[in-house]
């Protein structure tokens, strides 16, 4: 079924004109006069949006905007009950769109609005005090209740559309076959519209006959009638009120809609009626009452009786869905009645089942699902060991359900057999971690400590999960103790490769770099092919040496290239790694070009890549160029390309306007003591001891690093350095 549209259309034409209401709705037989623009009882004004007018004798209506409606409305007669015929045409101009009618138009905020659309479906919606409100979805119309002429872009639908409105039965027909019908009450009359919505624009355009402005779609109402007679709109519901014209096959597709929309108890009526219809038509030959009802039918059924906690009569459709044997739908028949058994709480009736059909399929490898809801089964009837058995096997079959595992892990804590509990945790656990899902994995961390208190694989995950949620302070002493219960079991296991890189960021982040330079290291030397690991000790290298052809830089680089592919981090760093490799060749240029290249397509311009993009112009000779890429208005939370900028200007010799990018970046980031170091310098040399002996004193204030008191040092000699060398003086005579 097609789906419902996803946003509101646009309404271009809402205007309704006011007009005097009779006493009385009308009671007639009114058939519409095209011969002549004055007859027309619809305002037919072209606006700005759409256009409207007669084209040799229809009324044409054609839109200029896509994703938009617009109507014409005929507001003279006033109708309750009513029959309405209609002959319209449409073309999409090989594009979506859809033409129709209103009626029990009451004002611009209250009506219904009926449509054919150019892919072949019918739709009703209410629009009521504003709020649109689908009656109908997108309901497929049978080939042979339309005409399509022309090929390609150039199709051409011819609709004969009825849209019969008694009492709250609103019934609807093309080419004189039924298609939908529904009840409701919000509307009892009101006047009728014509109507054209445009979806999507095709390839195909076409200029109006007043300007050459492209149209979206266009459409033609050749003929409209309305009877009103109470008479007539009488026999008219008598006949089309389950009769047995109507293909339950349209019934089937309208209650398919129904469901959609969670009109459950609408969808099982139209089920019903198609079924009555076809047993009345069956009983002058040998039928049963079963084959009436096809599969799919019965399995619909089911479900919304499910939905309507109709049980007992969700069960008698799924019984007899299953009674029809092997077919398609018969899979899904069985599915829903565990389900059924299962919310009703049969559990012995539901295990029998399962087993049985097991059996039947002789699936016995296959459906994971089934053995977790057979796992679930014996847990309610309290057999343990039989439920461990059934999501262990769940487990084995889908690897990445770390639920199986979990509550397997739940079966054996109750069978008093921790170390198998405490095993499927720890793989369930695992699963959890590759997937990010820390809620889950979250609510298993304190049966995990309960079971593995001592146990260093369990303290493990706990940090992982720890570093995952940002709880820096727990991941490190969880790590840590994980590694001293390592050491000390017996035989000892092997290191945790990825222990060794959280571990290494941990002590990064504390700015102990040379000292998580060592776990990283391990971590590399026990996964050498993980390029992540490869990647980071390669820039953790170039951090710790300022030197970007440090010894193993290039080979971490390179392995980090081969195993992570096209990732835009590792394509940034290798730029700046040739960047950087003092006085850069061309080639080192033409490399970093490449680079960034790869490295915004992944990651887009952001701030990391915009400032390599600006130090390569800068190094090809172009200074202005580079700050204009660094002085973009995009993101730069961190500073990054305000610091960049000042670098480039402080290596220009620019030193008072790279001051002003300095106090960018520090103002973005007062911390970071790469961004103080640097403005410590550039104040050095525009001689501003005393700003930058205050700036200094602030930073010790806030920041208890090391690094503080080597910048005051550093400064002091700077600042002697820049003091002017007294002459020797001649003694003072005596």
């Amino acid at each position: 079924m097609f789906p419902f549209l996803k946003r509101s259309l646009y309404i271009l034409s809402n205007k309704i004109r006011r007009w005097l209401k009779p006493d009385k709705t009308a009671e007639e037989k009114w058939i519409t006069d095209f011969s002549k623009a004055e007859k027309i009882p619809f305002d037919i004004k072209t606006e700005s949006s759409y256009d409207a007018y007669r084209e040799n004798g229809p009324l044409c209506l054609s839109l200029k905007k896509t994703g938009s409606i617009a109507w014409l409305e005929a507001p003279e007669r006033r109708f309750r009950d009513q029959i309405i015929e209609a002959k319209l045409r449409l073309d999409s101009l090989g594009g979506y769109a859809a033409a129709g009618l209103m009626f029990r138009i009451a004002d611009r905020s209250n009506y219904y609005l009926a449509l054919v659309s150019s892919k072949g479906y019918f739709r009703l919606d209410l629009m009521k005090n504003d709020s649109l409100l689908p009656l109908i979805g997108w309901t497929e119309v049978p080939d042979s209740a339309m005409q399509a002429e022309g090929v390609g872009q150039d199709i051409l639908l011819t609709i004969n559309l009825t849209a019969a409105a008694c009492g709250d039965h609103l019934i609807f027909l093309t080419g004189g076959q039924w298609i939908a019908e529904t009840y409701d009450t919000a509307l009892t009359e009101g006047h009728i519209g014509f109507a054209l919505a445009s979806y999507e624009t095709g390839v195909k355009q076409t200029g109006s006959i007043f300007a050459n402005t492209v149209r979206t779609c266009r459409s033609w109402l050749d003929f409209l009638s309305v009877d009103s007679r109470n008479k007539s709109v009488e026999e008219f519901r008598r006949k089309w009120d389950n009769s047995l014209a109507i293909p339950a096959e349209s019934r089937f597709h309208l209650a398919e809609t129904f469901a959609a929309l969670g009109a459950a108890s609408a969808a099982l009526t139209q089920l019903t009626r198609a079924w009555n219809q076809r047993e009345e038509a069956a009983r002058s030959v040998t039928a049963t009452y079963t084959e009436t009802r096809t599969r799919k039918e019965l399995l619909l059924a089911a479900r919304m009786a499910l939905r309507l906690e109709r049980y007992d009569e969700a069960e008698e459709y799924l019984n007899a869905c299953l009674e029809l044997g092997d077919g398609p739908g018969e899979e899904a028949a069985a599915a829903e009645k565990m389900k059924l058994l299962d919310k009703l709480e049969k559990y012995t009736e539901l295990k029998n089942y399962i087993i049985k059909y097991i059996s039947k399929k002789n699936d016995k490898k296959n459906d994971p699902a089934l053995r977790a809801l057979l796992g679930r089964t014996h847990w309610n009837l309290k057999e343990y060991e039989k439920a461990a058995a059934a999501w262990d096997r769940a487990f084995e079959l889908d690897k990445e359900n770390g639920s199986y595992a979990v509550n397997a892990a739940n079966a054996y804590m109750f069978l008093g057999k921790n170390s198998e509990a405490l095993k499927r945790c720890l793989e369930g656990g695992r699963v959890f971690l590759r997937q990010d899902n820390n809620e889950e994995l979250g609510a298993l961390i304190p049966r995990l400590l309960s079971l593995g208190e001592r146990d260093w694989e369990a303290r493990a995950l706990v940090g992982k999960w720890a570093f995952g949620i940002g709880d820096y302070e727990r991941s490190e002493s969880e790590l840590v103790l994980a590694e001293n219960l390592r050491r000390k079991s017996s035989p000892q296991p092997a290191v945790d490769p990825a222990v060794s890189y959280l571990r290494a960021l941990l002590l990064i982040r504390k700015g102990k770099r040379r000292e998580g330079f060592r776990f990283l290291t391990e971590a590399a030397r026990l996964a050498p092919d993980y390029g992540l690991f490869r990647f980071k000790l390669a820039e953790n290298r170039y951090i710790l040496t300022g030197n970007a052809r440090a010894p193993g830089l290039a080979a971490d680089l390179q392995a980090a290239l081969r195993l992570m592919g096209d990732d835009g981090w590792v394509h940034n760093f290798a730029a700046q790694i040739r960047l950087a490799a003092g006085a850069p060749k061309p080639a080192d240029l033409e490399a970093a070009e490449q680079h960034l290249q790869k490295a915004a397509a992944a990651l887009g311009e952001i701030p990391a890549v915009r400032v390599n993009l600006g130090t390569l112009r800068y190094l090809r000779g172009d200074l202005t160029g580079a700050l204009k890429i660094l002085s973009d208005n995009g993101d730069d939370s961190e500073g990054l390309t305000a610091h960049c900028a000042g670098k480039l200007l402080f290596r220009s010799g620019d030193f008072e306007r790279a001051d002003t990018f300095y106090r960018r970046a520090l103002a973005a980031a007062p911390d970071n003591l790469e961004y103080l170091s640097d403005r410590v310098d550039c104040l050095a040399a525009l001689k501003l001891f005393d700003t930058a002996e205050e700036l200094l004193a602030r930073a010790r204030n806030r920041n208890s690093s090391p690094a503080i008191p080597e910048l005051i040092n550093r400064l002091a000699a700077q600042k002697k350095a820049a003091l002017p060398v007294k002459a020797a003086g001649k003694p003072p005579k005596t």
